[in-house]
């Protein structure tokens, strides 16, 4: 299940993101994404990672992850880091179909 949010003030749309909701019968299965990826875990447990309510999670880009709640579900709020140019929309991703992990570089620039 996922849950969406809008904050809008004054009339101003400033955000929206989604509380995703996940059980035994509802996990994620394995993947990857093209950016940092960050859970803030808001109820239940994750039994892969042992995450409980209150933790927070970051796994880096192109690492394969998925989600196994615990017997309680678990209750996700998920954010993404910077998105790299020239990488996916935001989502999920399988290294069976796109045949490559993605890495990120940092580049020094003088000024």
């Amino acid at each position: 299940m996922v849950v969406y949010i809008a904050i809008v003030y004054c009339g101003v749309y400033l955000f929206w993101h989604t509380w995703w909701i996940y059980t035994k019968d509802n996990p994620v299965e394995m993947h990857f994404h093209d950016e940092d990826e960050t859970w803030v875990i808001q109820q239940g447990e994750e039994s892969q990672f042992s995450l409980e309510a209150g933790d927070i999670w970051m796994i880096e880009a192109g690492v394969q992850h998925a989600c196994e709640p615990g017997e309680q579900g678990c209750t996700i709020f998920p954010f993404y880091g910077t998105i790299p140019e020239g990488s996916h929309e935001p989502g999920h991703y399988y290294m069976e179909k796109e045949k490559y992990m993605p890495t990120l570089v940092l580049k020094k620039l003088p000024q």
